[in-house]
């Protein structure tokens, strides 16, 4: 990777058995009081890569909650930490990889077409 957003340790997440539960969501870290346990806020990984890449891996294997989430903040460069009403501006650029064909998961819903077309708009 090279140019302006090529940071010397681009952000990886690796998205095999993303969590379905909130207080473990790695992308969108909660807000301190969020929910029981929620001690601090912490930065999540859109966060943490602001200005440079984030490198999303086994992107095929996110449920669809978490895609709708993931499209809105490639759509609108904003995410919103869970348990808070802010939004918050991200300037990031995303990579991603998968080894599913998302195309057919796209055609048998298992995988947001729109999400899909997003990602795939750059080929």
């Amino acid at each position: 990777m090279n140019g302006h957003r090529a940071p010397s340790d681009p952000h990886n997440a690796e998205l095999r058995g993303a969590q379905r539960d909130p207080r473990r969501d790695r992308a969108l870290r909660p807000r301190k009081g969020a929910f029981t346990g929620a001690q601090s806020a912490r930065p999540g990984l859109f966060e943490s890569a602001e200005g440079g890449t984030l490198f999303l891996d086994e992107i095929g294997e996110l449920p669809l909650p978490t895609q709708a989430k993931l499209l809105r903040a490639l759509e609108s460069s904003e995410i919103q930490r869970v348990g808070s009403n802010k939004t918050i501006k991200v300037d990031v650029r995303f990579i991603s990889a998968t080894n599913r064909d998302l195309a057919t998961h796209a055609t048998q819903g298992r995988f947001r077409q729109d999400l899909y077309f997003r990602l795939n708009g750059s080929r």
